[in-house]
């Protein structure tokens, strides 16, 4: 009975080194796929890296273009200013931009136009903005205004534009003046929900 048992154990062995070596094949194959995962991983961590530094660089490079188009304009209007205006009347004050009758859209060329406008429309708004609210400036926020509405009428920011002008016409109790620019905006912008949002609060504020 012990030599049959031995005998059988001796038949086993040679199966038994057939199992041993199908395991180490799959453990073999398994760590190559694990270290082509880590490759693969740490290739694409690399590139995500780099799209993502990119991206950056690209959003840098388009803010100094703008701020570069934005004191080109500003030197242009400063010259035209120069040879048009009289020594000594070159601020401008709430007052001399006078009523606003009209206001009409300008054709744009294409998409590309649309969006350099828009950009330059926004930053002489926030400056308009800024030189109204914080730094109380009324000359220079007039003329940032102008701006904005002479050279950029297309653009949703010439609408952000009239409604701060209409808060400053209020400001300096020149009500019947606001009522006109706030009708514009309620004309020209009416599909705009978050301009006529803008203008009912406005309103609501100086009833």
């Amino acid at each position: 009975m012990i030599r049959l048992n031995f005998e059988q154990l001796l038949a086993e062995e040679p199966n038994m080194g057939k199992v041993d070596g199908f395991l180490i094949t799959i453990i073999i194959l398994i760590a190559g796929v694990f270290v082509i995962y880590k490759t693969a991983e740490f290739q694409f961590s690399g590139v995500q890296y780099e799209k993502e530094k990119n991206k950056i660089l690209l959003h840098q490079i388009e803010q100094l273009k703008l701020k570069d188009q934005v004191s080109a304009f500003e030197k242009k209007q400063d010259d035209e200013s120069t040879l048009l205006e009289p020594t000594g009347s070159r601020k401008r004050n709430i007052a001399s931009l006078g009523p606003v009758k009209s206001f009409k859209f300008a054709p744009i060329d294409s998409n590309k136009e649309l969006l350099d406008s828009s950009a330059l429309a926004e930053s002489f708004f926030n400056k308009a903005k800024l030189n109204c609210e914080k730094y109380k400036k009324e000359d220079v926020c007039t003329q940032n205004i102008d701006i904005v509405l002479t050279q950029f009428p297309e653009t949703r920011w010439a609408g952000e534009s009239l409604l701060l002008l209409s808060r400053l016409y209020m400001k300096t109790r020149h009500l019947e003046r606001a009522r006109e620019v706030l009708n514009i905006v309620r004309r020209e912008f009416k599909y705009d929900k978050e301009l006529q949002s803008k203008l009912a609060q406005v309103e609501r504020a100086h009833p």
